[in-house]
């Protein structure tokens, strides 16, 4: 099975918007959670190919980006019971790599010229353009000649 990529991010960028903590009182006292399968078929996914978007998730649990509530029941490898609370460091700081549409878009637009590149390869990518953008304000159109001239090169 492929990993969508951008369904590994879509995931994320979800449980980033959609849990946060539960409040009794005028302090948070607990996370809300939501199940792998009230995710799978929450309305923003109802587009999505659903073997794509259960592999994604999986691998995420799997791969420790996602906050489980407690630990995650597989059966074969299988995904079958996930209550999700958040993301982990690991989980933000994949997000937070590939947060930004122009970035992302940009990385995977040239990427794409290559070949298929790794999910790690890729944020690491929109990490090191993200910062050269904080001194370097047309970033993304050096990123995009450089790719061409290299791509000429081929």
């Amino acid at each position: 099975m492929r990993l969508n990529h951008d369904y590994v991010r879509d995931i994320l960028l979800f449980i980033e918007e959609e849990l946060d903590y539960q409040c009794n009182t005028k302090t948070p006292t607990y996370h809300n959670e939501i199940t792998d399968g009230q995710l799978l078929a929450n309305k923003k996914f109802e587009r999505y190919n659903k073997q794509e978007l259960t592999y994604a998730l999986e691998q995420l649990v799997k791969e420790h980006y996602i906050d489980c509530a407690s630990e995650p029941y597989f059966v074969n490898g299988n995904l079958m019971t996930a209550r999700i609370i958040g993301l982990t460091w690991c989980g933000h700081e994949l997000l937070d790599n590939v947060r930004n549409n122009n970035i992302w878009n940009s990385v995977k637009k040239n990427a794409a010229k290559f070949g298929s590149f790794s999910l790690s390869t890729l944020a690491i990518s929109a990490k090191m353009l993200t910062t050269a953008l904080m001194t370097e304000p047309n970033a993304i159109q050096n990123l995009n000649q450089g790719i061409n001239n290299i791509g000429k090169m081929f």
